[in-house]
């Protein structure tokens, strides 16, 4: 489940209508738990959020992992949030501000955060070839997990979508973004597109990251 407790920042939010941002709450997950007839594994929310803390905890002593992502979260919100149980961040260097101090900022924190695994979208429009080798350099293939993003127009021809309620374009070159603006509403991207874009971008043999799939397959990421 990712939101509605995010950030209700521009950028940090994304695609996510600020109408549909909620201010996290254990009561509200529970109506949602219970809607969803326990099938919610994996939340991500914005560390920064009031209450985003006591969700935290309540999440992971009920066997539910969460992320971190559309956020805007400083460095001490994000250690709050690891050391509540937050074990994940959700497609890193996308879903935070346009625009960053060089240091500290919320990728930097996340990238750095040892305890972290982080989920990326190899699209080449989400993140730089550059980005992704020196993300997958940091966290190491072991702690990376390659993420599609993908909307339901992914497949579709090049044109605009309604999706959940918000329209977004497919541009001739894969790109879904929010007409108009320079947010990214998802993406067209496929798994095994995915897998070849970044050993394109990395440089790594696909028969090392195949190894080092399954050694991956072998651990979870609690």
């Amino acid at each position: 489940m990712e939101g509605p407790y995010v950030s209700p920042e521009e950028g940090a939010r994304g695609a996510h209508p600020r109408a549909h941002v909620a201010p996290p709450g254990v009561d509200d997950f529970s109506r949602r738990q219970h809607a969803a007839c326990g099938r919610i594994v994996l939340v991500t929310l914005a560390p920064e959020v009031p209450g985003a803390r006591r969700l935290i905890e309540h999440l992971v002593a009920t066997g539910v992992r969460v992320a971190i992502g559309h956020t805007a979260a400083t460095p001490q919100q994000i250690d709050e949030a690891i050391g509540a149980g937050a074990t994940l961040a959700t497609h890193l260097g996308n879903g935070c501000p346009q625009m960053l101090p060089r240091h500290p900022n919320v990728i930097w924190e996340l990238l750095a955060a040892d305890a972290l695994f982080a989920s990326v979208i190899v699209d080449g429009h989400h993140l730089p070839p550059s980005t992704v080798k020196a993300m997958i350099r940091a966290k190491g293939p072991g702690r990376t997990i390659l993420v599609t993003d993908a909307v339901a127009a992914a497949a579709s021809a090049p044109g605009r979508y309604t999706v959940g309620g918000v329209q977004c374009e497919l541009g001739e070159d894969g790109r879904v973004s929010l007409p108009g603006t320079p947010y990214l509403a998802g993406s067209s991207l496929t798994l095994d597109r995915a897998i070849a874009n970044t050993v394109q971008f990395t440089d790594c043999p696909s028969m090392r990251w195949r190894r080092w799939r399954r050694r991956s397959l072998r651990r979870t990421w609690a």
